[in-house]
């Protein structure tokens, strides 16, 4: 008999508590202490989760298994990934599977067309419950279990690290801004990279979303082909992150 999870209720609200504690902080940084300079800093920061933690990482390496790579990289996506601030990895590789497996209906956690843009955006998703044959590969990899077991508190050791060492100001730029930031990034995948029309595939490609995502936004070449790591097939639509794997050798499909 097949076990079915369902996405721990405390873990959910505990993460919705840090995405308001991150935008009361940014909301703070821009009324008392903000620098330009910093704010590079954070959205530099942020292009590092997004593309290696997000796009790369949990998206194109742990949930579809698009291109092979050394174990160590892996693992330095995993981290950079968490730091998102979008869920451990095994609750969000599941969700993106869920999202494929079962896209536009009632099933899938963030539709569109279910729950509507707004909750889709703020994250304000449908309970996710899912089978553990769905995330069965990522219990043979012993870092992303202790990732995803221990989430939350690695995330409280490295803000705490961060606050201690360097202060609030710094706190803010390096941690909370970066996090906002990545918030609308995948916010704007989820709600924009599907339209609410009655058709068969609503995912849609987006030259917006794609500025803000390193590759993300042709979300309708995605569905196409999910198992590819490129995203961006055209010429004239610039996928960052498969030109990154390309460039460090990462081409073959995981079989």
């Amino acid at each position: 008999m097949t076990k079915i999870f369902n996405v721990n209720l405390s873990n959910v609200m505990l993460l919705r508590a840090q995405h308001l504690m991150n935008h009361i902080l940014f909301i703070y940084v821009l009324s008392s202490f903000f620098s330009y300079k910093l704010f590079l800093v954070s959205v530099f920061i942020y292009a590092i989760y997004a593309s290696f933690g997000i796009s790369i990482g949990f998206h194109r390496l742990l949930s579809h298994k698009s291109f092979m790579c050394p174990i160590w990289f892996e693992n330095i996506c995993v981290v950079l990934g968490c730091l998102a601030n979008g869920g451990s990895p095994i609750s969000w590789v599941a969700a993106h599977r869920m999202h494929h497996a079962y896209a536009d209906t009632e099933h899938e956690p963030h539709s569109v067309k279910h729950i509507g843009r707004f909750r889709t955006y703020i994250h304000f998703w449908n309970k996710i419950i899912f089978k553990r044959k769905i995330i069965r590969d990522l219990y043979k990899k012993p870092f992303v279990l202790w990732m995803s077991k221990n989430y939350f508190l690695f995330l409280f050791l490295y803000q705490f690290s961060i606050f201690i060492f360097f202060g609030l100001k710094i706190y803010c730029f390096v941690y909370s801004v970066p996090a906002v930031l990545a918030f609308h990034g995948y916010g704007l995948i989820n709600s924009m990279g599907h339209s609410n029309k009655a058709e068969a595939d609503t995912s849609v490609n987006s030259f917006f979303i794609n500025i803000f995502t390193f590759g993300e936004g042709w979300h309708r070449n995605h569905h196409n082909n999910p198992n590819s790591y490129r995203i961006g097939f055209d010429v004239n639509q610039c996928d960052v992150c498969a030109w990154a794997i390309e460039k460090m050798g990462f081409k073959n499909r995981i079989n």
